[in-house]
């Protein structure tokens, strides 16, 4: 059966138009569906983009957050203690006393004790988001991760004398900008116009971020008797008639005179 060229024509185009169909299905549909997957990824990267470069802006504004919020911690810091010393303790409430003319004698220390734990760093971002963009901007910054341990040690002590000395006593312990709160205060009105009673006492201590001249001050010692002096509590009968004279170290061979009261 020979076909017709009318036939062979309308086979030829069928053909053809199957072979486009074909082409269209499995060729471009899935390329055109890849472009517009590639269109909406681009898309969201050019958003991601966007914020980070939104991100990267505002490094330099959280970078002077940083360095504000770490003066402000200098600066509060100046208030504790760089260590809690009780012998340092013991000449600073005495320099204090012997200003304001009011006594105290006795004192009596707590234990140590352990108030609170931080841990920061120094130097970085407090969210996770940034802090992949600035480490760029921190390049060269220090980067040490600080604990800052807070210590409290407690006294108790008498106080006598006159109003106006405890009052000038307590204020004086307030001016020395360190942080020394009163726990409790207790004032009795005596006979012969003073006052006595009892102060209490908490003094707090911090490892600090930088160093202070303050604190090396207080951490240094310029005695020579770290450990004091002698036994300043020797028994004495009071019945007896020898007396233990005190003991004066003096340079070998010196005599060491004593007025005794009817010689001259």
């Amino acid at each position: 059966m020979r076909l017709s060229k009318r036939e062979v024509f309308l086979l030829k185009l069928t053909g053809l138009v199957l072979l486009l169909a074909l082409s269209y299905y499995f060729v471009i549909v899935p390329e055109l569906d890849k472009l517009t997957a590639a269109r909406e990824q681009l898309t969201v990267k050019t958003t991601e983009v966007e914020a980070v470069k939104v991100e990267i802006a505002t490094i330099p504004q959280l970078i002077g957050e940083i360095d504000t919020l770490q003066q402000s911690i200098i600066q509060s810091s100046k208030r504790f203690l760089p260590e809690i010393q009780q012998k340092k303790l013991i000449i600073l409430l005495d320099d204090q006393l012997r200003e304001s003319n009011a006594k105290a004698d006795s004192m009596g220390f707590s234990q140590l004790v352990f108030v609170d734990q931080a841990l920061i760093n120094q130097n970085t971002n407090s969210t996770k988001e940034n802090s992949d963009n600035a480490s760029e901007a921190n390049e060269g910054r220090d980067m040490e991760q600080l604990e800052l341990n807070i210590q409290s040690m407690s006294i108790q002590a008498p106080l006598f004398g006159k109003y106006e000395e405890i009052m000038d006593f307590i204020s004086r312990l307030e001016n020395l900008n360190r942080t020394a709160v009163i726990n409790g205060l207790q004032l009795t009105q005596g006979t012969d116009g003073n006052v006595s009673g009892t102060i209490g006492l908490d003094f707090y201590s911090m490892n600090k971020l930088t160093g202070d001249p303050i604190d090396e001050n207080y951490l240094e010692w310029s005695y020579n008797t770290p450990k004091g002096v002698d036994n300043p509590f020797r028994f004495i009968p009071s019945d007896s008639s020898e007396v233990d004279e005190p003991t004066v170290e003096g340079t070998p061979g010196e005599e060491i005179n004593e007025a005794v009261p009817g010689t001259p």
